[in-house]
């Protein structure tokens, strides 16, 4: 979705592995963070779209979420199960002033602003990411100052609290992660 060069398109990708065109974004985006939900995506912030938080299904862009609290891009999110309610949550990145950010940010399905939550970054970064894995929300890598790093922290909703929970094998930013079934490729692993 969306990129440097081209900002307002999608692709989608069958299950067999050709594609197609996709939809029209609504905004110029790139630099933003996407949390798949179900049937749509969501996209948060970004080089243009800043504190834009967007819902996409199939069929195009679906509505506009309530705005975040700061402007962010390059940051990571991610969402997660509170009781019945899923919680979409941001932290880190970078803003248009130059500023790279420790806070963190959550909405909840039921909410209708944005939440500045206590859970600090143990620094500043940005180009982190993050994925939820068993309803644990995993934040991996990161770069300030020209440093890269290699922590993989957890954010603990109950707790409000960010802590270390291990340490990538190589530091990394602007990196990728996905959430996969480990028995699909276990036969890699041996």
């Amino acid at each position: 979705m969306g990129g440097k060069y081209s900002q307002r398109t999608t692709t989608l990708i069958k299950p067999d592995g050709s594609q197609e065109p996709g939809f029209d974004l609504k905004y110029d985006t790139y630099y933003a963070c996407a949390i798949p939900d179900e049937d749509t995506v969501i996209i948060t912030g970004g080089r243009y779209t800043r504190n834009t938080v967007s819902v996409y299904s199939v069929e195009g862009w679906q509505e506009d979420l309530p705005p975040l609290n700061t402007e962010r891009s390059y940051h990571a999110c991610s969402s997660y199960m509170s009781g019945e309610r899923r919680v979409f949550m941001v932290t880190g990145g970078y803003t248009e002033s130059g500023s790279t950010l420790d806070t963190t940010e959550t909405l909840a399905s039921d909410e209708d602003t944005w939440t500045t939550t206590a859970a600090k970054l143990p620094r500043p970064m940005r180009g982190l990411r993050a994925a939820t894995i068993d309803d644990r929300v995993l934040i991996f890598g990161g770069l300030y100052n020209s440093h890269y790093y290699d922590d993989i922290l957890e954010y603990n909703p109950d707790e409000d609290s960010m802590v270390v929970v291990g340490h990538l094998t190589q530091a990394r930013a602007y990196h990728a992660v996905s959430v996969v079934q480990a028995q699909d490729y276990t036969k890699w692993c041996q």
